[in-house]
């Protein structure tokens, strides 16, 4: 924890900088920036990475981290069980203060992946105070998935999308040989 606390300090000391946007000639106003990385540069990934880099310690649960998506997850037996990933999201929350960057809270939600839908364990997390959104299906990487694990929305979805194209070319294309 000593760590976090000596760079916090640092974060403090460092002085804001100056951007403006300039589009075809025309000039927006200064914006102070405190931190961040610059978009289309080869090295934004790699300094994101660095500065996320340490996100992971201390977390009973595992993450994932993929570009700006932050995936915790934590199998869940006992009451216990949430009580542990509550805490690492109470750590979460604490890097994110630690660091200033903050979460998007109302873009947050949890998923409960299980067959047993009767003997279910229900527990109200929460980040910063505020509940998080339960939620029945979500898309990991490009996948959406439900919470008994079945791919049914996903099919549904590449399913809609190829009709429609379909629809598409057989509109545009109908006087092609």
């Amino acid at each position: 924890m000593n760590r976090h606390k000596t760079h916090w300090t640092h974060l403090q000391q460092i002085r804001s900088v100056a951007h403006r946007v300039v589009v075809d000639g025309y000039t927006l106003h200064d914006a102070s920036v405190l931190s961040g990385v610059p978009l289309g540069t080869v090295l934004g990934p790699f300094l994101f990475l660095m500065f996320i880099n340490d996100i992971t310690e201390n977390m009973s649960s595992r993450i994932r981290l993929f570009a700006d998506v932050c995936l915790m997850y934590h199998e869940i037996r006992s009451q216990s069980d949430c009580h542990r990933l509550q805490d690492d999201l109470n750590r979460l929350m604490q890097w994110s203060k630690i660091w200033g960057m903050a979460f998007n809270i109302k873009k947050c939600n949890i998923i409960s992946i299980t067959n047993n839908t009767i003997r279910k364990i229900r527990h109200q997390y929460t980040m910063n105070s505020e509940p998080v959104n339960p939620i029945n299906t979500c898309v990991y990487y490009i996948v959406t998935v439900n919470s008994r694990l079945h791919w049914n929305d996903h099919i549904d979805k590449i399913s809609a999308a190829a009709n429609r194209m379909s629809g598409f070319l057989r509109q545009t294309l109908y006087k092609c040989n």
